[in-house]
């Protein structure tokens, strides 16, 4: 149970909360859902700070804001739209797809979805892609004729006419549409990272060697970042096989470049659980990252952030762990948190389903993108 000043926090770990296993892939995690009369009780106690960000939240989500995410609560990882105040909770995906669906990032002009799923290929599904997939053939035996490992789908934003387009996974939007960033490895080809080109349904794959996250393009198209560094979306696009890596001054996973362009957000681990960060994104230059204080007890899980399209909001996912160290993803829940950017400590829960809900992607409609001076 979260969504709650940090004194009542304090005093519902003290009450003897459990603490059940987090699912794996492709199972309903076994952590309760909140009750109507919990989640009531919870939000009336709430501080006078948390109900004036719900005040804020409700009008954007009035006004057509909303936040996709994955969660595995009603079964595999499917994918759901929920207002950025939490209202509106909505599956989008299919409940006839059989594998988990993830990291859901929506197209710029709002009407496609790309996500990710490890859905088995036969060859002749494969051999439709518009690109080469790059399958080797003792990979193709291994997995009994059909090829295993992460693929991208673009689907209707309504959930309808999901079409494979690449092997890889994890996949991201440039902000102009034209692109889209992944990673992948299909061994023994090693491949690790990909874009690829929409409008002229072509890949291009390149290797910088081993090297840790997601990936992201930045606000401005010119980058593509992942692990500790990036690399330039041109020198790619000139078929470099292996692009110039450059280091930007973080390291991790779950990297975004918020959408003024100014600041990467991601995130470490460590014993005591896992943290936000950030710097700034300056190429060329190689910046210090720093935490950021969530106002969160240690001993937490904090990931996936994303940063609100007008640059005022953060939504990134928490939970609170009964130990750390090898144990540190013993939870009792994943479930999406609101700050305001940069982080006042002020937080408000808006998931409340007792699933794995993550990967968050923020998303306004194109007139309030533009208001916001958004890229």
């Amino acid at each position: 149970m979260r969504g709650m000043g940090l004194g009542l926090v304090a005093l519902v770990l003290a009450g003897g909360m459990s603490f059940p296993t987090a699912a794996r892939a492709g199972e309903a995690s076994d952590a309760e859902p909140v009750s109507e009369a919990e989640k009531a009780e919870l939000l009336a106690a709430e501080t006078p700070q948390q109900k004036a960000l719900r005040a804020e939240l409700a009008a954007l989500a009035k006004a057509g804001q909303k936040i996709y995410c994955n969660s595995n609560f009603e079964g595999p990882q499917a994918i759901y739209a929920v207002g950025a105040d939490g209202s509106g909770f909505a599956r989008v995906t299919p409940k006839d797809w059989p594998d988990n669906q993830e990291y859901p990032h929506v197209s710029p002009d709002g009407k496609t979805i790309a996500f990710s799923t490890k859905r088995k290929m036969s060859k002749e599904e494969l051999l439709k892609l518009p690109c080469d997939p790059d399958y080797s053939p003792a990979e193709w035996r291994k997995g009994g004729g059909r090829l295993k490992g992460s693929t991208t789908w673009i689907m209707n934003v309504d959930g309808t006419e999901p079409k494979l387009i690449v092997m890889g996974g994890a996949p991201h939007w440039s902000r102009d549409g034209k692109y889209l960033s992944y990673c992948t490895d299909v061994r023994p080809n090693n491949r690790r990272f990909g874009l690829y080109d929409v409008g002229n349904r072509t890949e291009h794959v390149f290797d910088v060697g081993k090297q840790p996250g997601t990936t992201c393009l930045s606000a401005d198209g010119k980058y593509y970042v992942f692990g500790s560094f990036y690399v330039e979306v041109a020198e790619i696009l000139g078929g470099a096989d292996k692009p110039g890596k450059h280091p930007h001054g973080g390291r991790g996973c779950n990297q975004e470049v918020a959408p003024d362009n100014k600041w990467i957000v991601h995130v470490l681990d460590y014993k005591d659980g896992s943290w936000l960060y950030r710097f700034p994104f300056e190429p060329g230059k190689k910046n210090k990252t720093s935490a950021l204080d969530l106002g969160w007890p240690r001993a937490s899980q904090n990931y996936f952030p994303e940063v609100s399209p007008d640059c005022k909001y953060l939504v990134y996912g928490h939970w609170e762990t009964a130990s750390c160290g090898k144990d540190r993803y013993t939870t009792n829940a994943a479930d999406l948190y609101v700050t305001r950017w940069p982080p006042d400590k002020v937080n408000v829960r808006i998931t409340w389903h007792g699933g794995t809900t993550q990967n968050p992607q923020w998303i306004a409609p194109p007139e309030a993108k533009k208001k916001a001076g958004a890229p």
